[in-house]
């Protein structure tokens, strides 16, 4: 996991620690910044969009991401990516060919019309959710608002994803360029299981509503390399 830097509107986002006094004082008192909030989404007064199923009224967890736990991850993406580089040396490159072909054998992006995250924290049980998500950086308002809407649509789209958690930096960084958060290398779990998943998420210039998502759900994640991604199983932990 890590912490972010400042998001800084019309330019792409990196991750480093971040140096506020604020941050340190949060860390130093050990505030867990996690929450587990039920908020119920209903959706049966307006029309499903063809593409997916109707949500009559969906459980998430919206998890408030502790950023005191996020350097940790970095150390150990940092060591993945040096691993993965060393032990590619010698390795011949596939044909650009190939890549093309597996790229027009991935199914197509699912591109729903309806935006959910507002009303799941509209909900009058998603209270104390709103309250924590605005005491957060916005480059981490921004990561949680995002992934929170994958879990609504996700769910939405397939009747057997009850989708728990969203990891956005699970397998690769995700970018943030102008107002347009993209995590190619993110991951789902959905009943004690993890997903791949691809998701592009459209904000408003201000960065406080999502207005335009599109996703692709990729292959179960075997649990051998669960510790590859610092994935668990987040309910036997909580």
């Amino acid at each position: 996991m890590r912490s972010r830097q400042a998001l800084k509107r019309g330019t792409q986002m990196s991750y480093e620690t971040p140096t506020s006094a604020d941050a340190r004082l949060r860390w130093s008192l050990g505030i867990s910044w996690l929450l587990h909030v039920v908020v119920c989404v209903f959706v049966l007064s307006l029309p499903a969009p063809p593409d997916l199923k109707v949500l009559e009224e969906a459980t998430l967890d919206v998890e408030i991401v502790d950023p005191s736990s996020m350097e940790q991850e970095a150390e150990k993406r940092t060591a993945r990516t040096t691993d993965s580089r060393s032990e590619a040396i010698g390795v011949s490159t596939p044909p650009v060919r190939n890549e093309r072909a597996a790229q027009d054998l991935e199914p197509p992006m699912v591109k729903p019309s309806r935006m959910m995250s507002g009303d799941v924290l509209a909900h009058a049980r998603s209270r104390e959710a709103r309250e924590e998500l605005a005491k957060l950086a916005r480059s981490d308002q921004v990561e949680q608002l995002c992934g929170l809407e994958a879990m609504a649509q996700v769910s939405a789209w397939s009747a057997e994803i009850d989708a728990e958690y969203v990891r956005a930096w699970a397998i690769a960084d995700p970018l943030l360029s102008g107002s347009v958060f993209s995590a190619d290398g993110a991951a789902l779990q959905s009943k004690r299981k993890w997903y791949r998943l691809q998701f592009k998420c459209f904000l408003t210039p201000d960065y406080s509503r999502v207005t335009g998502f599109e996703f692709r759900l990729g292959d179960l994640i075997p649990q051998r390399d669960w510790p590859r991604y610092n994935l668990h199983d987040e309910y036997e932990e909580h």
